[in-house]
C-alpha cells in the first residue's frame, strides 16, 4: 500500500508542473483590441502614448484585460492637399497584475483577408500577405480608416473591417477621394495588434479552483466561479487538472515533450498538449479539437477526460456546474 501511495503522490507532484510553464506567444499573433484613448493628427505629436485593451477572450495568450500601449511614431497634419495620418507602434503590454512586458507590435485590420485562425492554438494570426505590412491611421472617404503599406508598395483597396467607422485602405490613391481633414481615432475603435516578435509571458496565477461536492448517487459536481469549461468548434473544452483532481485520478507530465500520461481502464493514455489526438497503447485516436492553454490552464476536449476517468461529463452553463456521472 505504501508503494501505491508514493507513486500517486509523485504523479501528482509531477503534474503540478503542468501549470508552471511560461506562456509563449508566437510571432505574427494578432490580438483584437479596442482603443481606450482617442488620438488625432491635429492634437497628437510624436512620442505620445495611448492605451488599448483586449477585445473578448481571444487575446492571443495574453490574459484578458491586458492593456497594450501604443506610441505615436509619425504625424502628418492635414494640409490643403493632403489629409492627416498617424503612424503608431505598440511597445508594451501591461498585464492585469501591472507586470509590463516589452513587445514589438504593429496595427493590422481585423478583416478576413488580414487575419486567420491558427487551427492548433485557436489564436488569430496575420496572413502571409499582411505579415510584412505596417499599419497607420488615415482617412477612408469620410471616416477613419486603417491604411496599410508593405515593402512591396503594391496597394489595393480592401473591404470593410470590423468595428464602427473603421475601413481598411491599402494606399491612399485607391477608392473614394480622401478628404483633406485631420484623422481622429475615437475611443472604442476596434483594431488588431500584430506581434512582430514572439513574446514569453509569465505563467498567470491559476483561477480559483471549483467547489467540488458528491451527490448521494456518487456523482461528482464541480461548480466554477473562474476557469469554467467553454465551447470551441464542436467541442466542450474542460480544465484538465481540475477534473482529474476532483475525480481522484493520477497523471504525469513530460515537461520536455509537453506530454500528459494518465492510466485508464483501457491502458495508458498519452496526449501532447495543443494537439488534437491521443495515443491509447499503440492506437492513435483523433479528438474533436486540439487542447488549449488559456491563462495558464490547460483545457482539453471532454472526450479525453471521459476516457481517462471512465465517467460521463455533463456541463450546465446556466449554473456553471460540471457533473461527472
Amino acid at each position: 500500500m505504501r508503494s501505491a501511495i508514493v507513486v500517486v503522490g509523485l504523479l501528482l507532484v509531477s503534474a503540478a508542473a503542468a501549470c508552471a510553464d511560461s506562456v509563449w506567444v508566437e510571432r505574427y499573433t494578432v490580438i483584437p483590441v479596442i482603443t481606450v484613448d482617442g488620438i488625432s493628427s491635429a492634437k497628437n505629436k510624436v512620442g505620445d502614448t495611448f492605451d488599448t485593451t483586449c477585445l473578448g477572450d481571444n487575446s492571443g495568450g495574453f490574459p484578458s484585460k491586458t492593456v497594450f500601449v501604443g506610441v505615436v511614431t509619425a504625424v502628418t497634419p492635414k494640409s490643403e492637399k493632403e489629409a492627416g495620418s498617424i503612424d503608431v507602434k505598440f511597445v508594451t503590454a501591461v498585464l492585469p497584475d501591472n507586470t509590463e512586458i516589452g513587445i514589438n507590435g504593429t496595427l493590422i485590420p481585423l478583416s478576413d483577408d488580414a487575419v486567420t485562425t491558427d487551427p492548433v492554438t485557436g489564436n488569430l494570426v496575420g496572413t502571409t500577405e499582411y505579415q510584412s505590412q505596417v499599419g497607420k491611421f488615415a482617412l477612408v472617404g469620410a471616416g477613419v480608416g486603417l491604411a496599410v503599406s508593405g515593402s512591396s508598395r503594391k496597394d489595393r483597396r480592401r473591404g470593410t473591417a470590423r468595428g464602427a467607422a473603421i475601413g481598411t485602405l491599402v494606399g491612399a490613391a485607391a477608392g473614394p477621394k480622401v478628404t483633406t481633414d485631420d484623422v481622429v481615432v475615437p475611443i472604442g475603435t476596434e483594431v488588431g495588434v500584430m506581434l512582430r516578435d514572439g513574446v514569453s509571458l509569465p505563467s498567470p496565477a491559476p483561477p480559483a479552483p471549483p467547489q467540488v461536492t458528491k451527490t448521494d448517487t456518487g456523482a461528482i459536481v464541480l461548480k466554477f466561479s473562474e476557469g469554467a469549461p467553454y465551447a470551441h468548434a464542436n467541442a466542450l473544452m474542460v480544465p484538465f487538472r481540475a477534473v482529474m483532481e476532483a475525480a481522484g485520478r493520477p497523471f504525469s507530465r513530460d515537461a520536455a515533450k509537453k506530454e500528459l500520461m494518465m492510466p485508464s481502464g483501457s491502458g495508458i493514455i498519452r496526449h501532447v498538449e495543443r494537439t488534437d489526438e491521443i495515443t491509447l497503447g499503440s492506437t492513435r485516436l483523433g479528438l474533436e479539437a486540439a487542447s488549449e492553454l488559456r491563462n495558464g490552464v490547460l483545457y482539453v476536449p471532454k472526450e479525453l477526460l471521459e476516457l481517462a476517468i471512465g465517467k460521463r461529463l455533463v456541463w450546465e452553463a446556466s449554473t456553471r456546474t460540471l457533473t461527472l456521472i
